[in-house]
C-alpha cells in the first residue's frame, strides 16, 4: 500500500499542487503586467494634467496685468475707452464660407446631373 502511495498518489498530489501554485503565480504576473501598464497611462495623464494646470495658472496670473484686462475687455465685451471710436468691419456676403460651400455643392450636383443626362443621351 505504501509503495502504491509513493508511486502514484504522491506524485499526482504534488503535480496538482504545483499546477495550482503555478496558475496562481501566472494570474499574479498577468495582473502585475496589467497594473504596470495602467500605472504608465496614469502617469502620462498626471503629467498632461500638471502641464495644463501650469498653463492655466500662467493664464490666471496674466489677468493681474492691467493691459491684459484691458485687452480682454475690448475683445470679449466690446468695451472702449473714453474718446475712442470703434470701427466694426463686417464680412461681405461673398466672404461667407458656408455660402460658398453650398454653392460649390450645388455646382457639383449640377455637374453630376449634366453628366448623367449626357451619359443617357438627353
Amino acid at each position: 500500500m505504501r509503495e502504491f502511495f509513493n508511486k502514484f498518489v504522491l506524485p499526482f498530489v504534488l503535480l496538482a499542487f504545483v499546477i495550482v501554485l503555478g496558475s496562481g503565480v501566472i494570474q499574479q504576473v498577468r495582473r502585475n503586467i496589467a497594473l504596470s501598464s495602467e500605472l504608465g497611462e496614469l502617469k502620462a495623464d498626471v503629467a498632461a494634467l500638471e502641464e495644463e494646470n501650469m498653463r492655466i495658472r500662467e493664464e490666471v496670473d496674466s489677468f493681474s496685468d492691467p493691459s491684459t484686462i484691458d485687452k480682454e475687455a475690448r475683445e470679449r465685451l466690446n468695451l472702449k475707452k473714453e474718446g475712442e471710436k470703434v470701427v466694426v468691419i463686417l464680412p461681405s456676403e461673398k466672404d461667407d464660407p458656408q455660402e460658398s460651400v453650398a454653392v460649390e455643392e450645388k455646382n457639383e450636383q449640377k455637374n453630376i446631373w449634366d453628366k448623367l443626362k449626357a451619359w443617357l443621351g438627353f
